[in-house]
């Protein structure tokens, strides 16, 4: 099956991108960024020529040897390869690795009594304002005509 392979040059910008995939008339296209390009370092810019190449039928994989563009073409699910020869494949992310598993909470397994307990009201801090609340409820009450015994 044919290929077409597409140079980005540095001044290119994503819509430009985005024109050349269109316009190819492969179905499968390699994408050559040069070495260090700002345009292909957004996961934006990633997602946006993944959805591009979605939309017109076609399938495009980058060409590089760099970790970091190799792991955001990985979140969009666009294939890799080191060279225009070697097969492509979906880079790998790495998984987040944890020191200490005492960091992690595992909600499945509190009690429901235990998260009871975190949402009751701070005693000290809540009476006190609810006993302002209160006095000042009382003054507006007699300062309309009610008394204590009405009310």
């Amino acid at each position: 099956m044919n290929k077409d392979v597409i140079y980005i040059d540095v001044e290119d910008d994503i819509t430009t991108i985005i024109s050349k995939i269109k316009a190819s008339k492969q179905r499968i296209i390699a994408l050559v960024p040069p070495r260090r390009t700002g345009i292909l370092q957004s996961a934006v810019n990633i997602r946006l020529l993944s959805r591009a190449a979605k939309s017109a039928d076609k399938t495009i994989v980058i060409i590089t040897n760099d970790s970091v563009l190799a792991g955001l073409a990985a979140a969009a699910k666009i294939p890799v390869a080191k060279t225009l020869q070697s097969k492509p494949e979906i880079a790998e992310i790495p998984a987040l690795k944890v020191d200490d598993e005492s960091d992690v909470i595992d909600g499945g397994k509190l009690a429901v009594g235990d998260m009871a307990e975190a949402a009751k009201k701070s005693s000290d801090n809540d009476a006190a304002i609810d006993s302002t609340i209160a006095a000042a409820n009382k003054k507006e009450s007699k300062g309309l005509g009610f008394s204590e015994k009405d009310g």
